[in-house]
């Protein structure tokens, strides 16, 4: 059993199911719908594959997949994640349309400009996002949409403290000007964007919580059980207090500008 209290080992993982489903994002389903139609109107999904970074359980790329009829290549370093979108893919008879692969999303294992789709939910404000959208440019060929929808703090994060605030929950938020601007500079040009409504202050209500949290301890263990009871208390919190926000946006790699950093010799989807 052990005391597992990582954010997304197996009994993180588990924890976040519970409270957001399978789309393992604040917007859930519904969110992942609402990004996919403003990307779609941009030309998002005509292309054969879709890279998800940070794809987490799979719940997106499974959507994808079947909204779009494309396969889905899942990225994300959380190998428990892994593990559960593979599981859910066969379940749900998508595993020859989506694949995952565990990696970084900082060194991508994609050929220089071999991508023409991208895609990233709730993800990259868990890494350094300069560093990310720079080495997605790098993948992304000339012309690729990439659908993004992550959070955004409200003015300068560090201004008051809650910069820390995050980082205990693995986040490293950006300012919605400072988001924009380090996407600009990795050479993706905003074609859409719209802010999601306001994230719930509070885990929504759950039937029969309290024998499911004694199952959970029973399982994972007590320290993991109040590990996850404080960071949702913790999560709570911040969005309460901080105004924090979801924001969409579809964004087209720059086809005069090319990244300047080392090439790489990764996997070429499109097999060009």
């Amino acid at each position: 059993m052990g005391n597992d209290t990582s954010l997304y080992g197996r009994a993180g993982t588990a924890w976040s199911i519970r409270l957001g489903g399978t789309h393992f994002h604040p917007g859930g389903e519904d969110g992942t719908v609402a990004l996919a139609a403003l990307a779609a109107r941009h030309g998002f999904g005509t292309e054969p594959v879709i890279a998800d970074i940070g794809c987490g359980i799979g719940g997106p790329a499974r959507y994808l997949a079947r909204r779009f009829g494309a396969s889905v290549i899942g990225i994300d370093i959380a190998g428990p994640l892994l593990a559960r979108a593979h599981q859910d893919a066969r379940a749900e008879e998508l595993w020859l349309r989506c694949g995952f692969v565990r990696a970084d999303a900082l060194a991508l294992p994609f050929a220089d400009g071999s991508l023409s789709a991208l895609w990233s939910v709730a993800a990259l404000s868990h890494v350094e996002q300069a560093a990310a959208f720079a080495e997605c440019a790098r993948v992304a060929a000339p012309g690729a949409l990439f659908a993004i929808a992550d959070w955004v703090a409200p003015g300068d994060p560090g201004d008051d403290g809650r910069e820390a605030a995050w980082a205990a929950l693995g986040l490293r938020l950006l300012s919605l000007d400072a988001y924009r601007d380090a996407l600009q500079r990795a050479g993706f040009t905003i074609v859409a964007e719209e802010m999601e409504p306001p994230a719930q202050a509070s885990p929504r209500a759950l039937a029969d919580e309290h024998a499911w949290q004694t199952q959970f301890a029973l399982r994972y263990g007590v320290g993991a059980l109040q590990a996850e009871l404080v960071r949702s208390r913790t999560w709570a919190a911040l969005v309460r207090e901080t105004g924090m926000a979801t924001w969409r946006v579809a964004v087209r790699r720059d086809a005069s500008s090319r990244f300047p950093g080392p090439s790489s010799q990764g996997i070429n989807p499109g097999g060009n």
